[in-house]
């Protein structure tokens, strides 16, 4: 009981001792960024991706190299089997204690990302539930002391509706979720299942505390120096492009085709076909890109070209639309937050490799050297997107033009009529009406 008070006493408390993060879409140089700052600043480095815990499969998630963790000290990479899940929650216990051992030893936390939604659980306090002693704790942590509310088995309701159930319980929860999303659905019912309470009141809770705000609870650490290196879009495409040939050149087929053979051997005469990528490494970019290509039995040289060249394109294209929707979290979590909750984000520009060290290395080294100074940094601050108070990010549409599909939030109903597949099934759809008005 003492390690988890301890880490609930964590959990709970405001840091004031400085952090740098580090923001970024993929392939724009976080870690080259990171590891230049470590050497500067007497730093280590946090590495917050969710596919980089994973024990190997270094080129498909693109770890530091083993020269730059020998260079300067890296946690949180190489940390659990590659077919163990691993949740958010245990992503944030294992890296506040990190965090603040290296602050103790007189050095400087580097958070690095990676994956958002791991960023913001170690910045904010996000995550944390009350349970009936009003005494603040983890969901995880009450699954040992609460044996009545630790009966749901998230496997056996894999089985039934998961989004079902959350409407039984919350529907004002389950209102505001995609019922496809199975990752916030089980969120929330974890929730549920740590407090007895409803998942919407819980967050109401957490917006209503000093220094809450609309996303949820308030900053843990509030001595902090974020910076977003950001790319031009073209740039940054082409540079993934580069990235992709980069890591096949590097082993990546082999990497992840051995992974797959030893895979087989072990699971899939259990479960025959079944391919969970929506689970542990499988998640990884790369993995479902190279399904067809690594399962396919080829009849010819051709085919087996033609398969190989398909998921590379594959490959890029998912890449890139993961590196828009990156910088699109930056500005929603971010730059949507009012300043009481949020800490001012510098952003420095990597989009010409040839003016590295003037556009985003040296701004970088003097805004840390002034913060950690306790001087005035120099930089200006990216300025404050303030939501529009008119758009519902949780309205629900049916899109009766795409076959009744639900559609969640303004915004994502706005790009979604202006996508191409919806406006080649609307001009297809006007013009069977106009065949049928002919007709009559």
């Amino acid at each position: 009981m003492a390690a988890t008070t301890n880490l609930t006493t964590t959990l709970c408390k405001s840091f004031k001792y400085p952090i740098i993060v580090i923001l970024g879409s993929t392939g724009v140089g976080k870690t080259k960024l990171s590891i230049e700052l470590a050497k500067k600043v007497d730093g280590e480095i946090i590495s917050a991706d969710s596919m980089q815990v994973y024990k190997g499969l270094d080129v498909v998630t693109a770890k530091a190299t083993q020269a730059e963790r020998a260079e300067i000290k890296h946690h949180m990479i190489d940390m659990v089997n590659p077919l163990d899940s691993f949740s958010v929650v245990e992503f944030r216990n294992m890296a506040l204690p990190i965090i603040s051992d290296i602050s103790s030893k007189g050095k400087v936390p580097i958070i690095v990302g990676g994956t958002n939604y791991y960023i913001e659980s170690l910045l904010w306090n996000i995550l944390v539930t009350e349970d009936s002693g009003n005494q603040k704790t983890l969901a995880s942590d009450l699954e040992d002391t609460s044996p009545n509310l630790s009966k749901i088995d998230f496997e056996v309701l894999k089985d039934q509706s998961i989004y079902k159930f959350l409407q039984s319980i919350d529907p004002v929860a389950a209102s505001k979720v995609h019922p496809n999303d199975s990752r916030k659905v089980k969120r929330k019912l974890e929730i549920w299942k740590a407090t007895g309470k409803k998942p919407s009141d819980v967050i109401v809770e957490q917006q209503s505390l000093d220094g809450g705000d609309h996303l949820g609870g308030p900053l843990r650490f509030t001595n902090s120096l974020v910076f977003w290196l950001s790319c031009e879009q073209t740039a940054l495409d082409k540079r993934i492009c580069d990235r992709v040939e980069s890591m096949l050149a590097n082993g990546l087929v082999e990497e992840i085709s051995g992974f797959y053979d030893d895979y087989n051997s072990k699971f899939l005469t259990k479960t025959p076909g079944f391919i969970p990528y929506k689970e542990g490494i499988f998640q990884a970019i790369g993995f479902k890109e190279f399904h067809n290509f690594l399962t396919s039995k080829f009849d010819n040289d051709n085919k087996k070209e033609e398969l190989f060249k398909e998921s590379i394109e594959t490959l890029k294209r998912v890449t890139i639309r993961y590196s828009k929707k990156q910088n699109t979290w930056i500005r929603n979590r971010f730059l949507k937050r009012p300043s009481h909750s949020s800490p001012n984000v510098y952003k420095l520009d990597a989009s010409v490799i040839e003016q590295w060290n003037e556009t985003a290395l040296q701004p970088a080294l003097e805004a840390a050297t002034l913060f950690l100074s306790g001087k005035k940094i120099q930089l200006s601050p990216m300025p404050r997107l303030f939501k529009d108070q008119a758009e519902d990010q949780h309205k629900q549409y049916f899109c009766e033009t795409c076959n009744g599909k639900l559609i969640v939030g303004d915004s994502v109903w706005k790009q979604h009529c202006q996508s191409r597949k919806h406006k080649k099934r609307s001009a297809k759809r006007k013009k069977l009406e106009a065949l049928d008005v002919k007709t009559v």
